[in-house]
């Protein structure tokens, strides 16, 4: 992870509780980041990060820690803005045979052809089509 950190400023998101401030523990063990536990009522994160705050790594790049999130949603996007978001999938749409193609079932869906491929990984075109149903 960390080669992929390097010479970049990376910034960590997620709900509160998934573990960004324990993933910078990792990386950078001497900054010594206070981490909390799952409340046991709820069985979510509490916020322990107060405000993001950027550490510089050693291999060079920054990283971004930031205050959790309760609810992290993709619900506002489009299924076409979804789909941009999947880097891999952007040479191939646009070249299924239907415009309005769901990439989950259709026939001559070029997605699913460069998943069988080995062009696009499986589990990325899963990912997809979990999050286009949200």
């Amino acid at each position: 992870l960390i080669d992929h950190l390097k010479h970049e400023t990376s910034i960590l998101l997620g709900q509160s509780g998934v573990g960004k401030s324990s993933l910078i523990n990792a990386l950078l063990p001497d900054h010594d980041i206070e981490t909390g536990r799952l409340s046991e009522a709820t069985g979510l994160g509490r916020h322990t990060t107060s405000a993001a705050t950027c550490y510089n790594l050693p291999q060079g790049g920054k990283l971004i820690d930031s205050p959790g999130v309760r609810s992290f949603r993709l619900t506002d996007l489009s299924r076409e803005e979804l789909e941009q978001g999947f880097a891999e999938f952007r040479p191939y749409i646009g070249q299924c045979r239907f415009h309005n193609c769901t990439h989950g079932h259709e026939p001559d869906c070029a997605i699913r052809a460069a998943v069988e491929r080995g062009e696009i990984a499986r589990l990325r075109l899963e990912n997809f089509l979990r999050l286009s149903k949200a």
